[in-house]
């Protein structure tokens, strides 16, 4: 049983489960006994400590705590400090109203970010859509204050200035753009196509940048699914058109995924069905939380 803590003043609450399905990565964990500390919003006051958690990565764990931070403490905004442990095997003491108090508390007081999860790939079957559409359920499922949208981007026409009329564009364009400037992040799943990102995605990109940019100052993460490198190199290639347009990738953890490497990850619908795939997917969107909130002064 995994739980975590927040305190302030003596006072103290506890919620179990936050963390679960946050510690398990790649088939293998790795524990630590030392202490440390994060420090998440210094002008607030607020600081987050771990000790004693099993985590299979220092990326893990910052994610953990940052999700955390944002989740839990945040029920103590504005207080002086707040704590946030993992700790297994002991049971939390009843304070602060029980258990459901506390977590109906944590749940009333925490940031939703509202995601844009694109794939750049249409095909149905397509494992790239598979992941977008995994992260959706993941969202709603297991990370509270976190809610995703699987944008269509199938409408969109090839960028050509001439559609662009006295500053307006095409509707089905107006609509993906208001989508995009309304998101506080992006989720972005990447094929390969020739070592570089397809022609969609790039499209995608550039309509959010034109006439106006409507991706700026946002946080993103991206994932890929493939042969080889796991699509990997498209990565690097939206990466560089984030620099031009303003977007802030999270830069770890990775994910590059082999589609040809045992066991199947998806079924024949393109469905993602790995439970290790989801767990390192849930990592990523844990990671981008966090990332996103830091970018929004909720946490730092």
């Amino acid at each position: 049983m995994t739980y975590a803590m927040a305190s302030m003043g003596g006072l103290t609450g506890f919620s179990q489960n936050v963390l679960d399905g946050s510690l398990q990565i790649s088939g293998s964990r790795l524990n630590t006994v030392s202490t440390s500390r994060i420090a998440l919003s210094r002008p607030a006051g607020l600081s987050v400590r771990a000790e004693q958690g099993s985590f299979d990565t220092e990326t893990s764990r910052r994610a953990v705590l940052s999700h955390v931070a944002a989740g839990l403490a945040g029920t103590f905004a504005n207080a002086a400090f707040a704590e946030a442990r993992s700790i297994k095997g002991v049971a939390p003491p009843p304070l602060f109203g029980g258990l459901q108090g506390m977590e109906a508390t944590a749940m009333a007081a925490q940031r939703v970010l509202k995601v844009v999860g694109i794939s750049g790939e249409l095909d149905e079957a397509s494992p790239n859509r598979g992941l977008v559409r995994a992260a959706v359920e993941i969202c709603k499922n297991s990370i509270p204050g976190m809610e995703m949208e699987n944008l269509d981007i199938s409408s969109l026409p090839f960028l050509n200035t001439d559609l662009v009329v006295n500053g307006t564009s095409p509707p089905e364009v107006e609509a993906f753009r208001k989508k995009i400037a309304e998101a506080d992040c992006y989720f972005f799943a990447s094929p390969e196509y020739n070592y570089s990102v397809t022609g969609l995605l790039k499209n995608v990109i550039d309509w959010g940048s034109y006439p106006t940019n409507v991706w700026g100052d946002k946080a993103a993460a991206i994932v890929s699914t493939g042969y080889d490198f796991g699509g990997g190199r498209s990565q690097y290639h939206l990466r560089q058109m984030g620099v031009r347009v303003d977007i802030h990738f999270i830069n770890t953890p990775e994910f590059f995924l082999n589609v040809l490497e045992p066991p199947p990850k998806f079924d024949k619908k393109g469905n993602l069905t790995d439970k290790e795939t989801k767990n390192r997917l849930r990592e990523i969107l844990l990671a981008l939380q966090a990332f996103a909130l830091r970018l929004d002064g909720n946490c730092k």
